[in-house]
């Protein structure tokens, strides 16, 4: 099976929550763009392997990918507070936070986030047992401030199935 992942349409943000008095005075200035970038494992001529990080085209099951959200603040004030969800695309399973990004809130059902180790899904059996990465539905990020002109980044690793 092969997929194709186009950056800016792979991801859907669910939303950008601020409080009442602030939304409607920074929400224009507030952008969110998004890159989907494949790992790609490159040997070198001396033998040593590293992973770069390439634009996803047509990725196959086992491909890890890098969602990479951007939020830039063009206002003339600083933008508090901002919560941003991004679901995990069925066809993928969560893998963890990307190197260099702050840990996502996690959900198996979109409602309720928390750790990994708190969360529960439903297994084969419709019982209830501990959650695994792979469960993952949504990911969020609380980000404090973004500044005036500024931007915050956050990203997520994933695994095609």
């Amino acid at each position: 099976m092969t997929a194709l992942i186009k950056s800016g349409a792979a991801v859907a943000l669910i939303a950008i929550a601020l409080p009442a008095a602030a939304l409607s005075a920074a929400i224009d200035p507030i952008t969110i763009t998004n890159r989907v970038l494949a790992e790609v494992r490159k040997t070198a001529s001396d033998g040593t392997v590293r992973t770069d990080l390439e634009p996803a085209g047509r990725v196959t099951p086992g491909t890890n990918v890098v969602f990479q959200l951007t939020v830039r603040n063009s206002g003339k004030q600083a933008a508090t507070n901002l919560v941003i969800a991004n679901p995990v695309p069925a066809e993928l399973a969560y893998v963890g936070a990307a190197s260099g990004s702050p840990a996502p809130e996690l959900s198996t059902d979109g409602k309720r986030f928390a750790p990994i180790a708190q969360l529960t899904a439903h297994g084969a059996n419709g019982q209830l047992r501990a959650a695994k990465a792979a469960d993952v539905r949504v990911v969020r990020w609380r980000i404090a401030s973004v500044p005036a002109g500024g931007t915050a980044n956050v990203s997520f690793r994933a695994v095609i199935k």
